[in-house]
Parts: C-alpha cells; sequence; structure tokens
C-alpha cells in the first residue's frame, strides 16, 4: 500500500512537472522511456517463450488427452520436473489456443458428447428436482418431481410447504415401486 501510494505521488509530479518542461527535455524523456519499454518486452518475451522441447511435449499431452486442460498438462509438467521458471500455466493456455488437432473428425468421434451420452443412457436416467410456486397469499410452495428420459414422462410430482430429505426419499422411493431398496423407510 505505501509503495502504491509513492508511485501515485509521484506519477501526479511527473504530470505536474510536463508544462514547465522545455521541448528538448520532453523529448530524451521519450527516447529514454522507449528504451525503457523496449527492454521491458525484451524480457517479457524472454519469460513467455518456451523451448521447443516443451512446446512439442505439450502438443503430445494436449493431443493424446484432449479433454485436459491448462492446468492439468501444467500439473503433470511440473511431476516431469520442469520449473515454475521454465513453463507457467498461463504460458502453457496461451500455447493450447494454438495446438489444434490435425484431424477434428478423428477427435470428435473420440469423445463423446453430452447429447450422445444422453442418447445412449436415457433408459437408465431420471432426473429429479424442485421448482417453487409462490401462492396469492405469500406462500411458496415446492413442486418436487421426477422425469422419466427415455420416455419423456413424469413419473411422479408432489407438492409441499416444508420439504424435508425424509419426504423427498420417501417420494422418490415411492416413484420406483419395483425397485428392492437396503435401506427403506
Amino acid at each position: 500500500m505505501y509503495r502504491l501510494l509513492i508511485r501515485l505521488l509521484t506519477f501526479q509530479f511527473a504530470i505536474i512537472q510536463i508544462p514547465f518542461k522545455s521541448k528538448n527535455n520532453l523529448i530524451l524523456e521519450t527516447i529514454e522511456l522507449r528504451q525503457q519499454l523496449m527492454i521491458y518486452q525484451s524480457k517479457k518475451q524472454d519469460s513467455k517463450n518456451i523451448t521447443d522441447l516443451t512446446r512439442l511435449l505439450l502438443v503430445a499431452l494436449k493431443t493424446e488427452n484432449f479433454i485436459w486442460g491448462a492446468p492439468i498438462i501444467y500439473s503433470e509438467l511440473l511431476k516431469l520436473g520442469y520449473t515454475k521458471n521454465q513453463a507457467s500455466q498461463r504460458t502453457i493456455s496461451r500455447y493450447l489456443k494454438k495446438i489444434r488437432p490435425d484431424d477434428p473428425d478423428t477427435t470428435k468421434k473420440k469423445r463423446q458428447q453430452w447429447k450422445v451420452f444422453l442418447k445412449n443412457h436415457r433408459q437408465y436416467i431420471m432426473g429429479m428436482d424442485f421448482f417453487t410456486v409462490p401462492t396469492i397469499s405469500f406462500k411458496t410452495l415446492y413442486v418436487f418431481f421426477i422425469i422419466d428420459h427415455a420416455r419423456r414422462k413424469i413419473i411422479h410430482f408432489n407438492v409441499t410447504e416444508h420439504p424435508t430429505a425424509e419426504w423427498v426419499v420417501h417420494y422418490y422411493i415411492a416413484s420406483h415401486p419395483g425397485t428392492v431398496w437396503a435401506n427403506s423407510c
């Protein structure tokens, strides 16, 4: 906080001095600032650049494990002995944006999309949820429903003012009449 205050004050004093400086001093200061900026940018580029071997390793990791993102690949590089100075997570994420798979169709075939997953497993999946309904008397009713994805049919629904875990379990078990439960209520 103290350093920030000093920098702000220094900046304000520099701005106040500008109208009182000569044109030659302003030109020299501009040249000096440009040189400092070039030095800063060259240091910044050096820290962003990674070796060709690391780049090849990133490509291999990304193409073999297409679900992995920058955090996982970064942790894998740390496990392999890379230091934080050699490759940062931010640098890896920048390089991952540049890496494109050779054939996008084969990558899509390897990866099961959410829609395909639901289509393949819909006969085994049921969804349940609550939604609220405000009444005229400003009370809130909670509606619990269970839907079967295979038939797109509402299996069960019920309404209460005060839902509890026991209440939900009771109606969940009631919606599956043929199932044998280990610890039924």
